[in-house]
């Protein structure tokens, strides 16, 4: 009856040639197992797990030469390292230089999630390999969106894949053709060009992006992406993103693209973007707008771009002191459900004051305060100006261990001033927090 799990742990002394020797230890698992002293062969048979140097290898049957270092297996073959994974019907491999040869074969690479196969595939070093009839892709399952097939592939993981003859598939359709093909396999930053993005839909018809990575540095990025639409016409996107070492961050986006169904310049901008002028002092910044009202309802990307009601704009310089905080901007808000925006309340600007967290002199009570004025205005319609103080008073509660908590009340007081029709009216509010 065979024994599952019967383990030989080869521990290569130095009396071994070199070549098996730098592999280390070598583990080897299996239902069935023998050895053939005088060859140095290892057989193994059902359920084979093989370790060494930090890889795995699965398969049903395997046969290892330990003084070449070489392993061969066959039937459902399975190759791990790390989270990538190289898998085929039959592999010969040298455990020492990390190369060798697997039939019918495909690879995983994790870290950028690409998917290769070929009928043979050899693996020439440590990342690299050399593929016939090959297939490459970024999409997972058994039947990708898209694909290109090579007659001839070479890979290097950190890299590119490059290929002559190369056909660009939609599911199992050949699309396009490419006399040369350079898909990028990095996975640190690198300049080049990025995964296509194809696709068909009624709004654009045949639509194909082609990104361009460029790292400009280690704090900051530009990705050019020209976007070609069989119903719309050629686009183009663009994002550049930075971080400083201490003055800030940013991230602008933008879409350019003339609109030949409506034979007009169509696009939109997002600008977020942080500047420290000192440790307590920073301007901040986030913009989305657009160029024509529909802009998100021909070209939106996300679920949520087809029905957005509002965009904005808000800028904003702030300033702290201990436990005081004064802040002072604008916001612009752009209504996309209304003809126009000229009945659109906007703040412009907006000033406010806060402290928090400050001891009542003489008493265990602590206090803070909020003060806002805002300027409201439109370019059609009522406006005017709102001021606002909320103070508060907290008293600390405690129980010992047992818990920790505070009691608090507080009052709002809101006064308004508007020109109504060319009148200036004025009101206030007030209440208990």
């Amino acid at each position: 009856m065979p024994i599952r799990l019967l383990t030989i742990l080869l521990v290569l002394a130095s009396c071994l040639p070199l070549s098996a020797a730098e592999s280390g230890e070598v583990v080897l698992r299996a239902d069935r197992l023998s050895y053939e002293q005088k060859s140095e062969l290892l057989r193994a048979t059902g359920n084979v797990e093989m370790e060494w140097g930090g890889s795995r290898l699965y398969a049903d049957m395997a046969e290892y030469y330990r003084e070449k270092g070489i392993v061969s297996a066959q039937g459902s073959v399975k190759l791990v390292k790390g989270q990538d994974t190289l898998a085929g019907d039959s592999v010969e491999f040298d455990v020492d230089s990390k190369k060798g040869v697997i039939n019918n074969g495909r690879i995983f690479v994790e870290s950028n999630n690409i998917h290769a196969s070929g009928s043979k595939i050899e693996k020439t070093g440590e990342q690299n390999y050399r593929i016939e009839k090959a297939s490459i892709t970024s999409c997972d399952g058994d039947k990708p969106s898209w694909q290109f097939k090579v007659d001839e592939l070479k890979l290097t993981v950190d890299s590119f894949a490059s290929g002559r003859n190369a056909y660009f598939y939609l599911g199992d359709t050949p699309v396009f053709w490419f006399p040369w093909l350079i898909f990028p396999a990095n996975t640190e930053r690198q300049s080049g060009f990025l995964l296509p993005t194809v696709g068909n839909s009624s709004k654009k018809g045949i639509f194909l992006e082609i990104p361009y990575y460029w790292a400009i540095s280690p704090n900051q990025d530009l990705t050019v992406a020209p976007d070609f639409q069989s119903k719309r016409g050629v686009g183009a996107a663009l994002e550049h993103r930075y971080l400083g070492v201490d003055k800030g961050f940013g991230t602008s986006r933008g879409y350019l693209i003339y609109d030949t169904e409506q034979e007009k310049f169509r696009g939109d901008i997002e600008l977020k973007q942080q500047v420290n002028f000192t440790e307590s002092t920073y301007w901040r910044a986030d913009v989305n707008l657009t160029l024509d009202r529909d802009f998100y309802r021909d070209y939106g990307t996300m679920s949520g771009d087809y029905n957005k009601q509002y965009l904005s704009a808000t800028a904003f310089v702030s300033h702290s002191r201990e436990d005081l905080l004064l802040t002072g901007g604008a916001n612009y808000l752009d209504n996309l459900d209304a003809p126009n925006n000229e009945d659109t309340l906007q703040m412009l600007p907006f000033v406010t004051f806060n402290g928090t967290g400050r001891n009542l002199p003489g008493t265990p009570l602590y206090y803070s305060f909020a003060t806002a004025i805002t300027n409201f205005d439109r370019d059609s319609g009522d406006h005017g100006q709102r001021f606002q103080l909320s103070p508060r008073l907290l008293l600390p509660v405690s129980g010992g261990d047992l818990f920790y908590g505070s009691v608090w009340g507080g009052y709002n007081q809101r006064f308004y001033t508007a020109q109504v029709s060319g009148d200036e009216k004025s009101s206030s509010q007030a209440g208990l927090l």
